[in-house]
């Protein structure tokens, strides 16, 4: 026992049962010591084993509704994310509320440290199988889409609903063309009248103009206000640039049949107005002006 009590060494276990009715009669504290050692080691080992144990997909659904409850365990736009106090009491909260006997901050940080890379393995699988010609991966892992907000992108929520419709059988790109197609004027009116009220996205002067922290929570009011199904933060900024492009080339087809002795240019765009005070210049308000009025004598 003592040549196996090492640091490093396997414990050895003696299968004499009568060894703790002769220790009392050979008494030191090192004996005693030996004699107990092969017990705690056995229930130290079954203790730590306990908590890398792979999870049920319940419990593991409800971990991460623990964690989604406190944003500066994840969202780096909180204001507390930084701060250590405020992350280390809400790592208590969560360990406490998963009600485990010895589930600590520890274990809980360790544990959505797990789960964070094999999300990550399983975006890349998708990922990989998403191109041309490939088949697509489904995974069976249940909890993805609950974790998927507290590692958010627009890209990871389309891959894991590429990957539940391959699941169900039914065709992939429909869910995903929603938010590529043309929306219609009442709602790309929402989308810039939501816009227009975060001056850091479009304002050059503005002070939070270059403020990432600032924009990126402006843009994440912006798509949540949207209230479409899958349509993040990427996809809002995208649209936007779709937009101001759209915006640009009519400028310059207006400007163009300004100067030139062909029939004005009229926009058929209702939207433009809306758009302009975001990139508001005097030339571009008088070019609108221009296209409304020749609308108007057209029609006249």
């Amino acid at each position: 026992m003592k040549a196996s009590s090492g640091p490093g060494a396997t414990a050895y276990v003696s299968a004499i049962q009568w060894l703790g009715e002769m220790q009392p009669l050979v008494k030191t504290s090192k004996n005693a010591d030996l004699l107990d050692l092969p017990f705690v080691f056995h229930a130290r080992v079954k203790s730590n084993r306990v908590k890398p144990v792979r999870w049920p997909t319940d419990r593991t659904m409800r971990f991460l509704r623990e964690v989604k409850n406190h944003e500066c365990l994840y969202n780096v736009t909180s204001s507390d994310y930084t701060n250590k106090r405020k992350r280390l009491q809400a790592w208590r909260e969560v360990a406490s509320n998963m009600d485990l006997d010895g589930f600590g901050i520890k274990d809980a940080k360790t544990k959505f440290h797990i789960l964070q890379t094999v999300y990550s393995k399983e975006m890349s699988r998708m990922k990989a199988s998403s191109g041309p010609g490939a088949t697509a991966y489904v995974s069976a892992i249940q909890w993805l889409g609950e974790m998927q907000p507290l590692v958010s992108t627009s890209k990871n929520a389309d891959l894991i609903d590429h990957s539940s419709v391959c699941q169900t059988g039914v065709k992939p790109v429909k869910k995903h063309r929603v938010k590529m197609e043309r929306w219609p004027t009442d709602q790309t009116m929402r989308f810039l009248g939501e816009i227009k009220n975060h001056e850091c996205l479009y304002n050059v002067t503005s002070s939070d103009y270059k403020n990432r922290r600032k924009r990126l929570e402006a843009w994440r009011v912006v798509a949540s206000n949207m209230d479409l199904e899958g349509f993040g933060i990427k996809d809002a900024k995208k649209k936007f640039h779709i937009f101001q492009t759209v915006f640009n080339k009519e400028m310059s087809r207006m400007k163009a049949s300004s100067d030139s002795d062909d029939a004005p240019y009229v926009s058929a765009i209702q939207w433009l107005g809306e758009m302009e005070a975001l990139v508001s210049t005097s030339k571009n308000e008088d070019l609108l002006e221009n296209s409304r009025s020749r609308a108007d004598n057209t029609n006249g």
